[in-house]
């Protein structure tokens, strides 16, 4: 019998280990989970900034996703959530053999991990990538194109959820999320590209595509709700504002005082802009700032067709031009802009 809310009740002495807890969603879920009581054990990197998890009296283990031996067998036994939110968001082909050693390698190790300690239930973060790029709405019944794409971010990820499906046929109790773009504090990377992009002035071009905006914060109750609440072997698509792109670039030269003269060009014309900077790239050794990957990303128009996130996780949608704005308000405090 599935677990309710009720079954699985509050925080409050709870222990949850958590990989990526040094990332924007990672520090997010951390600061939630402090907040409502957990014990936190959190697995980093040698060379990650810990300060905010020690801040939160987080327990931390020191390690490497992708190396079995550093995470098997440090889960504590009877953690009650194991949340796996590292992933390597690599857009650019020369790195992607790392990109799957992270996280198709990394989230094998995350679910033997989960089995070898019994923990209560396995929370996955996935991204609507998962599932491809489609021309139609997506839901969590929409057959997934990803294992073809030659965007190694979609098919690593796609892997990745079989990780957890093989971990699931072995009596792993697990929930997948799957969120589109997410925005709000802590970002440094991601989407905060665009906003150092337009800084900077390297913003020459703006793509057709249109995306989905979550909240950072929202993305973050939604992992605890899918541990509450959210139904074994289940995928929730995390849905928020459909936006264009050249919508939103520009809502962020208006925030940063910066006129945007780039114009929109077509799909077919940013790719080849791409793959022209891929060929100098190998030539130069040095990443292009447009990928022939970013391209196909941010050109393809996302719809998701679902709101069951909403009706089981109680998922809440944010306005897009506040996680923008929040996003935004983050980096210039901190003097990153």
């Amino acid at each position: 019998m599935l677990e309710t809310v009720n079954d699985r009740g509050s925080g409050r002495g709870r222990t949850a280990f958590v990989t990526g807890a040094t990332g924007a969603v990672g520090a997010a879920l951390a600061h939630r989970l402090s907040e409502q009581g957990w014990k936190i054990v959190a697995l980093h990197r040698p060379t990650s900034d810990v300060a905010g998890l020690r801040a939160l009296d987080a327990t931390l283990v020191e390690g490497d996703i992708a190396a079995r031996d550093t995470i098997v067998g440090r889960v504590p036994r009877g953690t009650d959530a194991f949340f796996h939110v590292a992933a390597n968001l690599n857009m650019w082909s020369r790195h992607n053999e790392e990109q799957m050693r992270v996280n198709v390698g990394g989230t094998r190790n995350a679910v033997e991990a989960a089995l070898e300690a019994g923990v209560g239930r396995f929370v996955h973060t996935s991204t609507i990538s998962a599932f491809g790029r489609h021309d139609r709405a997506i839901s969590e019944a929409t057959p997934t194109v990803a294992d073809r794409s030659f965007v190694c971010y979609e098919r690593s990820k796609w892997l990745a959820e079989t990780e957890v499906r093989k971990g699931i046929a072995r009596g792993l109790d697990a929930v997948i999320l799957n969120p589109c773009a997410i925005m709000g504090p802590g970002f440094t990377g991601g989407w905060a590209i665009l906003l150092h992009q337009l800084k900077a002035g390297s913003l020459k071009a703006m793509p057709p595509g249109v995306t989905v905006v979550n909240h950072v914060d929202e993305v973050a109750r939604a992992h605890i709700a899918a541990f509450e609440r959210g139904r074994a072997g289940e995928n929730y698509i995390l849905t928020g504002d459909r936006v264009p792109i050249p919508t939103l670039i520009h809502k962020a030269g208006q925030l940063m005082g910066i006129p945007v003269e780039a114009k929109v060009i077509n799909a077919a014309l940013l790719g080849a802009i791409a793959r022209l900077a891929g060929w100098i790239s190998y030539l130069t050794g040095k990443e292009p700032e447009l990928t022939a990957e970013f391209a196909a990303l941010v050109s393809q128009k996302l719809k998701c067709g679902t709101d069951k996130a909403q009706r089981e996780l109680g998922y809440r949608e944010v306005p897009w031009e506040r996680c923008l704005e929040e996003m935004y308000q983050w980096l210039y405090e901190r003097g990153a802009l």
